[in-house]
Order: structure tokens, then sequence, then C-alpha cells
């Protein structure tokens, strides 16, 4: 039995008391507010929102945030002429119909009231005179109903033609998009923010608001021609469209908003924040598992209610809604005071001049005032939106045009003099490399150098961390070095095309994924200009150790494992029961094939050897492709990738590496981004270095000799 000093007892009962009377730690975020801003921008908060705002010049005159707005409209006016050539290109004849019915649309509320106002003058003047124009009225009215079959014809043409022109358009720019995201780098994409905001909907958005904007202006002018050839007649006209333009005029220049500003928001309150993490990790998917095994449910439901109960009445609506609010009504007086002056001002002249006033034309004046209204309204919103579109417009082109900020180089890795026969060579000079945006410290790689010879077998090791994976990376050119050269073949890095010198590299990494699509072409697509030779997809399966188990799938080869989700049903279909014929039918609709880690590897395995085997491979990188693997899947994958070594330069990244470092050229053994020693296995050995170290730990892990027990550190007990 083991026994404790005495004074050891002594010591743990001090350490027991010192650990509970110590006061817990707290961990307070970060307070990101009290950093003094530029004085250039201001800042207010709006219920849970911070608003950080562009300062104005303290003096502005009315509407100056409007006018810069149409003069930025201006400067865009070449993106937009690009937009339209775009658009119309997608089908001439189909985008002149779909515009002229919003043409027409445009001109309906003018039509619409000129018939009315005709119709209700013969009526008004039969009762006054006891004599109605029957044959007039008849007119009339005929004239309405063709206007209103040609109306309804109108919008039916739209109905048929604006989803195709719709399909087109989204599909065209869905397409760009696609291009001009496939095209870029690593380096390039983790930077650019209009990639994830230029979407085809939003594009089609774009294109529909534009249209509605050149709608708004047709029926704006042939509302106000309408009225003006109507007021002039009943000692209105100039007057009464100033008057009916006040209330848009006070929304445009009077109303406080966010529209055309420039401002950033977040929200800064802790309570708010915290709600808002809880609601969503609560509402995925992704956390389903975790949550259920961890009895976690009602833990997050509580701290979902603390956060609710801290949180209070403090507003989370838009700020953008927030900002309009004023601590008067006097605005608000305003805006609708100014919105009945049409009928004021016919009021009062009715009392000087009430015989030249008609019934109709008061009544039709009336509605055609509001009609006007709401136009000009529209016209101000289509302002913001227009402004909004144009910004679209640029953002689009943006995510198009935008060039990577990795430089490719212009030699063709095929023009070199002699293609070395045994594999390439590698040589890192002084590299030192941090990952672009990262907030470390140091650098993943600080000060690398090594040369690996034509046809070597290299093992890189080191704990996590160590810089291991960064240098694959270099070597593919997913990023450039911040300092240092890489030289191969002799030449430098960058000096080659990078589409040449990936078609000489086969990666096979831990972060491979498998794509939404048949296994066979998960296979194949290592090679996709044999994608249709079925053989060496076969042959490609058995070498990475998945052919075995795609063979056990319904579909075999032809699954798709992550089919894309777009079976829905009614509410009455997700409510029944389980056993419901039509549930039943919904729940077989396109299931995901649950893969084990070990097969996921083997098929992105096979992906390798489908590369492989298509030649002219000349340097091969294996990133711990096997940590799924068992023991025996492991060894029989790097033999096999062994065993295609011929030719081609190996470099094998990996933490279990016993059965690999005895068959290396060249072992490099990395620790905090640093070369710590390179080497054979047992040059290494006898340096009794991290290498060493590293190989002990994993050698002793397996060995069966009884070791002296590890004592049992003396550790203070603490109450929690």
């Amino acid at each position: 039995m083991t026994t404790i000093a005495p004074e050891t007892l002594q010591e743990m009962k001090e350490s027991k008391i010192e650990a509970t009377e110590k006061k817990p730690e707290t961990l307070t975020p970060a307070d990101s507010d009290s950093e003094e801003l530029p004085s250039t921008i201001e800042s207010m908060q709006l219920g849970v929102w911070r608003l950080l705002l562009l300062r104005e010049p303290s003096f502005v005159f009315p509407g100056a945030s409007a006018l810069s707005r149409w003069k930025e409209i201006y400067a865009a006016l070449p993106l937009l002429r690009r937009f339209c050539k775009d658009v119309s290109n997608l089908g001439p004849t189909l985008v002149l119909v779909f515009l002229a019915t919003q043409v027409w649309s445009g001109l309906e509320y003018a039509i619409t009231l000129a018939l009315s106002e005709r119709i209700l003058q013969l009526i008004e003047a039969g009762v006054t005179e006891k004599n109605l124009d029957s044959e007039a009225l008849l007119l009339a009215v005929c004239y309405q109903i063709f206007f209103s079959v040609v109306a309804a014809t109108m919008h039916w043409f739209t109905q048929i033609i604006q989803p195709k022109l719709k399909t087109r358009f989204v599909y065209y720019y869905e397409k760009e998009l696609m291009r001009a995201r496939l095209r870029l780098d690593l380096t390039t994409l983790q930077e650019n923010t209009s990639q994830s905001r230029a979407t085809p909907e939003g594009a089609w958005t774009t294109f529909t608001g534009l249209i509605e904007f050149g709608e708004t202006i047709t029926s704006l002018v042939s509302q106000l021609g309408f009225v003006m050839q109507l007021s002039r007649a009943n000692s209105g006209g100039p007057i009464f469209i100033l008057l009916c333009l006040a209330k848009p005029f006070f929304l445009t220049f009077l109303w406080k908003s966010l529209w055309g500003k420039t401002y950033v928001v977040y929200a800064n309150n802790a309570a708010y924040c915290r709600k808002r993490a809880l609601k969503d990790l609560a509402m995925s998917d992704e956390y389903r598992g975790e949550i259920i095994t961890g009895n976690a449910g009602d833990y997050f439901l509580k701290e979902y209610e603390k956060a609710t109960n801290q949180l209070g009445d403090i507003s989370d609506e838009y700020p953008e809604s927030q900002y309009e609010i004023k601590p008067t009504p006097l605005r608000n007086i305003g805006y609708y005071l100014t919105g009945i002056l049409p009928m004021m001002y016919y009021a009062v002249n009715s009392i000087w001049n009430v015989s030249t006033m008609s019934v109709t034309s008061i009544a039709i004046l009336q509605q055609t005032s509001q009609i006007l209204r709401y136009t000009l309204s529209r016209l101000v919103d289509t302002d913001n939106s227009l402004y909004r579109q144009l910004n679209s417009i640029k953002t689009l082109y943006d995510a198009i045009d935008i060039e990577n900020k990795t430089e490719d180089g212009s030699l063709s890795y095929f023009d070199l003099e002699k293609v070395n026969y045994k594999g390439m060579k590698v040589e890192f000079r002084d590299v030192t490399f941090t990952y672009p945006n990262s907030k470390a410290t140091a650098p993943a790689l600080s000060n690398v150098s090594f040369t690996i010879n034509s046809g070597d077998l290299v093992v890189v090791v080191g704990s996590n961390g160590s810089g291991k994976s960064s240098m694959v990376k270099l070597l593919t050119r997913l990023y450039d070095v911040s300092s240092g050269d890489i030289l191969v073949d002799g030449r430098n890095i960058k000096e080659y095309r990078m589409a040449t010198l990936r078609e000489v590299t086969a990666i096979l990494t831990q972060d491979h994924h498998l794509f939404p699509l048949s296994v066979s072409e998960n296979i194949g697509l290592g090679d996709p200009a044999c994608m249709g030779d079925n053989e060496k997809i076969l042959e490609a399966a058995k070498l990475g150790g998945a052919y075995d188990f795609v063979q056990k799938f319904k579909l075999g080869f032809h699954t798709n494992m992550h089919p894309v989700k777009t079976a829905y049903g009614s509410s009455t279909v997700y409510e029944a029961d389980k056993e419901d014929p039509m549930k039943v039918e919904f729940e077989k609709l396109e299931k995901w094939t649950e893969l084990s880690g070990g097969q996921y590897q083997r098929l992105v395995a096979a992906r390798t050897f489908m590369r492989l085997n298509g030649g002219g491979i000349k340097l091969v990188a294996v990133d711990e492709p096997s940590s799924a693997l068992d023991p025996e899947g492991e060894f029989e994958l790097f033999q096999r990738l062994r065993a295609a070594r011929i030719g081609k330069t190996m470099i094998f990244v990996t933490h279990r590496f016993g059965h690999l470092t005895k068959h290396a050229d060249l072992i490099l053994c990395m620790k905090d981004g640093v070369l710590a020693e390179a080497g054979t296995h047992d040059e290494l050995i006898n340096k009794e270095g991290e290498y060493h170290k590293l190989y002990n730990v994993q050698a002793n892990a397996f060995t069966t000799t009884t070791t002296t027990p590890i004592p049992t550190p003396e550790v203070p007990l603490i109450n929690l």
C-alpha cells in the first residue's frame, strides 16, 4: 500500500483551502465598443444594434443626399449598358415582348381614368340635361370592355413570358458566377466580399427593379398628362399637380432615412447575441446529435429564457426602421397634412368658382390625386431602389470580373528543356509563410530550407500545428510564400503557369470532400479527361479500397451519396403519421447515404489513384489521408501509394509514420513552424532529438514491456 508523508498531506490540505477560497474567474468578452472611432464616423445605439454612420457635413442642403444618389446613378451608366446588353442577348424577342407588357402596365392607370371619366361625364350630362346620349355611352362602355380584355391579355402574357425569361436570366448569371468562382485562388476567395453577396437571383431582382423604375416613370408621365388636361378644364392645372407633389417631396427631402448613407450595423447587446446563438444551435441539425447525447436540451432552453429576460423590452427591430423614428410626432403630422393638400385646394377653389366645378371632375381628380401621389411615392422609393439596383449591378460584375491576387506564371511545366523522368525536384529557401488574415502571433512556417531530390520518398512529421500541411499548400500554390523562394526543377514556382503545375501534381489530404455527384464521378474527377473510362474508375476504386463497399450499394457506382434536397410537401405531409402512405413516399425521397470515416477516405483515395493512373504525375503529396482508417487499411493504402512511386517524387505528411519513415529517403521533422531536423531514419534516431522523441512515443504504444507506472500528480481538490 502506498503511504503519503504527513508533510505531503498538510500541503494538500493547504492547497485545497487555497483553491476553495479563490474566487472563480469570469470570462469577460472584449468590449469592441470602447475602441475610439475615427472623427469621420459617428455612433448611435438603436435597441440592440450599434449604428456606425459616416458623418455628413455640418450643413447639408435638403435633398443633397438624393442629388448625390443621382450623380452616382449617372456614373454607373456604363455598367447599366453592359447589363442591358447581356440581358438582351438572352433572347431579344422575349425581352422586347416582356418590356412591352411592362410599358402597357405603366399606361393602365391613365387609360382607366380617362375611360372612367368619359363614362361618368356622359352620365352626369344626361342627368343634368335630362337627355342621355345612349350611343356615346354605349361606345364608351365598349371601349372600357375592350381595354379590360387587352389589359387581362397583357397580364397573361406577362405570366407566360416572365418565368421563361427568368429561367434564362438566372441560368446565365449562375454560369457566369460559377465560372468566376471556379477560377479563384484561396487568397482571393477569402478576401473577396462580392462573391458572397452576388447571386443570380439577386441579379434577377435587380433587373425587375429596373423594369419597375421604367414602368413607374411611364405611369407618372401618363398620369400627369391626364391630370393636366383634366384640371385645366376645372381651374386647377399646375397648382394642383404641385400640391400632389408635396407629400412625395416631403418624403424625399425631409424624411430621415438611412437609404443612400454609408453605415455599418452590428448587435452589441450581449443578451441578444447569446439569445440568437442559442436559437441558431437549437434549430440547426448540425448540433442535433451532440445535444441529444449530452442531454443539453433543457440547459439551452433555460439559458434562452435567461437571455430573453435579460434583454427585456429592448427592441431588436431592424435599425433602418428604428432610425426613422423621431421623439415627437411633428414630422409625421407634416407628412399626413401634405397628403390632403390637393383636396383642400379644391375645397377652397370651389368657394370662389363653384360654377366651373363638375362633380364628375372632382371625383376623378380626387381619385387621380391619390393614384398620382401613390405613383410619386413609388418613384421616390424607386429612386432609392434604383440606387440599390445599380449597386447590385456593380457587385455582380465585380464578382464576375474579379482578378486573382495570386499572379500566374507564364512558363508551362511541359516547356522545360527536359522534364525530369524521375520526378519533381523541390527546394525551399528560407521560406516564411503566414496565412492571410491570420490572427496567429507566429508564422505557420519560419525560415524553412530543405531540398527534395527527384524521385525521393519524403516523410514530414511533427506535432499538430507544426506547419506540415502548410508546406503542401504552398507546393500546390493554394497560397504563396510570405518571404523566401520555392524552386521546382530549378525554377521559381511562381514562374510556372499554375494549371500546368497542378496537372503534374496529385494531392491526397484529409480536407478532401465528396461532391454531391455519383460515386463514379467522384472517383473519375481525379482525371476528368478519363471520366467515361469505367475500367479506370473501377481499377482506381480497387486501389483506394472502395470497390467492395460501393458494390453493396443498391445503385453501385451510380449511387449519389448526397443528392440535392429539392423535395418538400404540404403541412399535412409533415404532420401526418409515419404510416401515412404520402409520408412514407416523402421520406424515401433524396435520402443521403451515410458513410463511415474510413469509407469516406477510401473514396477520396480512389480519386487520387485515378489521377495517378492517368500518367504524367511528377509529384504526389499525401497529407494525413488515413486518420479514419484502421491500421490494416492504412498500411495497405501506403503500400499501394509506394508501389506507384516510379517516376514520381512522393511527400507523406502523417502522424502515424512508423511503417513509412524506414523507407524514406528524407525525413523532415517540423516543430512550431521551424524545420527542427532533417535526415534519414537512422540518422535522426542517433541524434536523439525531436524525431527520436516522436518515434519512441509511437513505438512505446505497441510494446508489451512492463514499464514503471507513471506517478499520479498531486492535484489540490477544488470545490466546483
